[in-house]
This record gives structure tokens, sequence and C-alpha cells, in this order.
């Protein structure tokens, strides 16, 4: 009898632990697979506004047509030709007083190098700018306890998760400089996107007045910052002085020359996500970005000054060299006008006619090609003689990768461009090599009360863009979406969502669907899962 009660309480045992075994094995399981709720925010938040003209920027050319104005610096002393008179190139057509020339060019000359100093100096405040890691906020943490020792276990400490912040970055500021020097020891980081191209052009830019340069492309997950990277290629850039070609080598990153955090600042992580960078928390993501989008700006607009001071410093060269203005082509003078009042009035003192016009030559992307055939009338902006008007004559067959484009687009920075050149009237005040804004209207896709929210809420897989929603379920499932007209970082949603809908930021361990949501009105909450 006494042997079958201690049969019986064995058995009860076993069972006993095998229950509690599960509960905890249940427990483990749950929390090691539990997610946090994630925040949403309404979609009025991350609303903006889209204009319903776009802008790119056009350059000013001559075929066989010459237009000679009177200079603001020197005094035309005598006319040499007269209307309807033939002349052939190299024929002078009338000459300044140079007395001034000299000083005129070295004023000029000083312009230029000043903008030079000012267009780098903005361009390293970028690279800088590219290195500053948002400001991650914390929670209040609880007052110091005394601490206990841990129960034994069997089973192995895992290691802590990264808490990295993930940056993503909008597809038109692809390929995103992350850091570096763009030596062997500090190669120049890009975040690029897997599809992307590259063409010769691209490198010849990249390399610029350098011989050689160490660059790594990285794809990361997202196309953001500190996401997992999926595949890198380290390149060396040689060009070859005799030949001006670039070599391709591939080579492999060194990471023993990169500091430890017990080394003195700046400090830099182990990998190559980031070199330098601001650790005193000062910035947000959304303050970054705008400091971003501002910089940039200035380098367009340091950029297009530096251009324009150029041109004119050869204008003064030319004057300088003789005081004669000749003739560029074979034709005729359709036009001779007195020198003090074509300078009152703005106007050229000679025209020349080879048969030929002014063009403004810009580009036209592959959305919109379709929409602005040969005969379009378009707006054109001059920063010095205001708004004028041109005809499409001509839109070039073969694309230009965004990379190799060289106008400047208000609009989606991540399709190809279409070479245009636009014909100006006879009479248009403007003047060869000089920079416009070309307007190009997206009424037709974007109404004014179209709904536009930030495009880095939206992602892409092969059923299309969808955006992240909550449901009337107050769960967080995938929705896609209708897209239109991309602009300066806003997208317009056709259809699939409206200004009452809560969505989330799209990345992150515990962004899927069915996920619990909570409400959040920080907008900072929005740029990184890292206090998600």
């Amino acid at each position: 009898m006494h042997k079958k009660k201690s049969v019986k309480a064995i058995v009860i045992s076993g069972v006993s632990l095998l229950l509690a075994a599960a509960i905890v094995v249940g427990v483990l399981w749950y929390l090691g697979h539990r997610s946090d709720p994630v925040k949403v925010a309404p979609v009025s938040m991350f609303m903006g506004w889209l204009s319903n003209e776009s802008t790119q920027s056009g350059n000013v050319t001559a075929d066989n047509l010459q237009k000679i104005y009177a200079s603001d610096t020197q005094t035309v002393t005598a006319l040499l030709v007269q209307e309807g008179q033939t002349v052939k190139k190299g024929d002078p057509l009338f000459r300044y007083d140079t007395t001034l020339s000299d000083i005129q060019v070295e004023r000029q000359e000083i312009a230029v190098k000043k903008d030079d100093l000012n267009l780098n100096k903005a361009k390293k405040d970028l690279a800088n700018i590219n290195r500053l890691r948002p400001y991650v906020p914390t929670q209040p943490t609880d007052p110091p306890t005394e601490p206990t020792e841990p129960e034994p276990t069997d089973e192995p400490t895992q290691p802590p998760e990264p808490t990295e912040p993930t940056v993503p970055i909008a597809p038109e500021e692809l390929p995103y400089l992350m850091g570096g020097e763009g030596t062997q020891a500090s190669p120049l980081f890009y975040l690029c996107a897997a599809d992307m191209q590259y063409d010769q052009s691209y490198f010849e830019e990249l390399l610029g007045e350098k011989t050689e340069l160490w660059v790594v492309f990285q794809v990361r997950e997202g196309n953001a910052l500190h996401a997992e990277l999926r595949s890198e290629l380290p390149l060396k850039l040689t060009r070859d002085e005799e030949t001006q070609t670039i070599r391709f080598t591939v080579f492999v990153p060194e990471q023993d020359d990169v500091q430890t955090e017990t080394q003195a600042a700046p400090r830099v992580s182990p990998g190559p996500d980031v070199t330098v960078v601001d650790y005193d928390g000062e910035y947000t993501a959304a303050e970054i970005a705008k400091m971003r989008a501002e910089k940039q700006k200035e380098i367009r607009d340091l950029d297009l000054k530096l251009r324009m001071d150029k041109v004119e410093l050869e204008r003064m060269k030319q004057e300088a060299a003789n005081g004669v203005v000749t003739s560029k082509l074979d034709g005729t003078v359709l036009r001779v006008n007195d020198p003090d009042t074509a300078k009152q009035e703005g106007s050229p003192v000679v025209i020349v006619s080879g048969g030929g016009g002014y063009y403004v030559k810009t580009g036209v992307t592959e959305l919109d090609r379709d929409k602005y055939p040969v005969g379009t009338q378009m707006r054109i902006q001059s920063w010095e003689h205001g708004e004028v008007y041109g005809t499409v004559a001509e839109i070039s067959d073969t694309p230009v990768p965004s990379s190799n484009n060289p106008y400047y687009s208000s609009g989606n920075q991540n399709v190809s461009f279409y070479t245009m050149l636009i014909a100006l009237d006879a009479d248009s005040p403007l003047r060869e090599d000089e920079w416009v804004d070309v307007y190009f209207n997206a009424a037709s896709t974007a109404s004014e009360d179209a709904l536009c929210i930030e495009t880095r809420f939206i992602r892409q897989d092969e059923g299309g863009s969808y955006v992240y929603l909550r449901g009337e379920d107050q769960l967080l499932h995938k929705q896609y979406v209708t897209t239109g007209v991309v602009q300066w970082g806003y997208t317009e949603i056709k259809s699939g969502l409206t200004a009452d809908d809560w969505i989330a930021f799209p990345y992150g361990k515990d962004v899927k669907e069915n996920a619990e949501t909570i409400e959040s009105d920080n907008s900072d909450d929005f740029y990184y899962y890292g206090s998600y």
C-alpha cells in the first residue's frame, strides 16, 4: 500500500513539473514574441501642398543668331556695320573704349573666386549635416535600486538587440552620402537603391579633379541609414592622366583605423554607417531634414551664381582683349541700334542672323514628355529679364539618367529626363548662356484639393505602392494606394487613403500586419522606430 502511494506521488510530481515547464515555456515564448504597439497619427499631420507647376532650370543657347549688348562698364566708340550688311565670321561689328577693362576683369575674377569658395563651403556644410545623427528621446528612468544577484540559469545569456535608430532616405535623395573622406582608410560611403544605374559621367563627376578616390556603395533594407546591410560594392576610382579614362578596382575597406569608443572624440561607430557624428543630441530628425533641404537650395543658388559670373567674366575678357566685338558667324546684320539707347532699354546694339535663333535648352521628365509635344507654348522665368514665352521646337529621343541630368528640377528626381529645346522669339530679351527656370504645368495630374503626404510614408512591393493604415479594428493593416505627382518630398495620393485616416511610419521591427496601435501627436515618433 505504501509503495502504491509513493508511485502515485511520483506521477503527480512529474505531471506538476511538466505543467510548470509548459507554463514557463509559454511565458518565455510570449515575452520573446510580444510586440510593442505601433504609433499612428492622422494623415493630416503629414500632408503637404503640391504646386500646379514644377520648374526645371534651363540654359539659353544660340543657333546661327548673335545678339551683342552694350556693356555696363564700357563705352561704344564706333559702330562698324549697318543694317542689311553681309558679314563673315570674325568681321568687326563695333569698338569699345577699353580704359577700365583690366580693372573690371580683375574685379570679376575676384567675384568668381568668392563664388567658388562659398559653393565649396556650402558643400562641406551639407556633408557635415549628412553626418548628424538625430536626437533619440529617452524615457525617464526609475530611481536606482540596490543591485541583485541574477538567479543562476542553464540558458545562455542572449546579447541585447541593437537599438540604433534607422533613418529612411527619400528616393529622390539617393545616392545619399553617409560620410567618409574618400581615402583608402576612410572611403566615401553612399546609400544607394538596388536598381539604380550609373554611367561614366556620374563617376567622372564623383571623381572631380582627383586622380584617385575610394568609395563604397551600399544597399540597405528600406533605403534607410543604420538598417540591415543587403549588399555593398567597394570601388577604387583611378583616372588615367593620359587618356582621361576612369578605371575601377574592387578593394576591401580597412577597419583597423576606425576609432573606438575609448579613444578621443570625435566618436565614431566601428562600422561604416557613420564617420564623424554630432553626439550633443541637439537636433531631431525633422530638424536635420529641414537643414539638409535648406542647404541643398543654397548650393543650387550658389552654383547658378557661379555659372553666371563665369559667363560674365569670359565676356569681359573678350572685351578687354582689343576693344573690338566681332561676328561669330556668317550672316546678315538684322539690326543696329544706338548704343546709349540700347543700354538704357536693355536691348542689343547689333543682331546678326545666319538663319537661326535663340533657344532654351532644358530637360523634361519621362512622365511629362508626351504632355509637351513640339509646338507647345512654354513659360520661362529669367532672373534678369522677367517672364518670357517660347515654343517647344525639339525633344530628344534618347533619355538622360537622373544622375546625369544637368538641370535642376523641383519635381521627381528618380526618373529619366529628355533634352528639350524651346525656341525664343526674335525680340526676346534673354541672352546667350543665361540660366532660367522653365515652368511645366502639372494641373492635369494634381488638383488644388489633391491629397499629398510625405513620400517617406509610402513603400513599394510587387503589388504596388502601399502605406500602413489603422483599420476599424484598431489594428495595423497594409493599404495599397494609387500615387500621382511627386514633388519636393511629397507624393500625391489619388486613391486608397483619406485625410481622416491614421497611418504609421512604415519601417521597424514591430510594423506588420495586425499589429496593435497607439496614437501619438509627436512628429519625431515617425522618423525612426528606435523609440517605438
